[in-house]
């Protein structure tokens, strides 16, 4: 990396590069590990054995957040649990709610 024009090279000072994450290698773990810290600050808990699944049993409540790629898909037996999660997934991220699922990962939901 070469200084800016105007900037004088003084006792061989370097200029560190701020650059967004995004685009980069590391772009999906970071994101991944910010989605990860606010489910689990929503007290959600990861599956064992898949990554991508979250979930909250609450007496007869069952809540689960699947994610895939960059969609989210919030599954519940209970309306109110499922809009407060959405709502504050709103407050914390920039997200659009697209209401009803039609197809998921390539299958037809009804």
């Amino acid at each position: 990396m070469e200084l800016p024009t105007g900037v004088a090279d003084e006792n061989n000072k370097y200029c560190r590069l701020r650059k967004s994450i995004y685009g980069l290698k590391q772009a999906s773990r970071a994101c991944y590990g910010m989605l990860d810290g606010t489910f689990r600050s929503f007290r959600l808990n990861r599956l064992k054995n898949e990554p991508c699944i979250y979930f909250l049993w609450k007496k007869h409540n069952f809540l689960t957040v699947d994610v895939y790629v960059d969609d989210l898909l919030i599954l519940s037996n209970n309306e109110s649990s499922k809009n407060e999660l959405k709502t504050a997934l709103c407050e914390r991220f920039k997200m659009k709610d697209l209401v009803k699922v039609h197809w998921c990962i390539g299958i037809r939901i009804m």
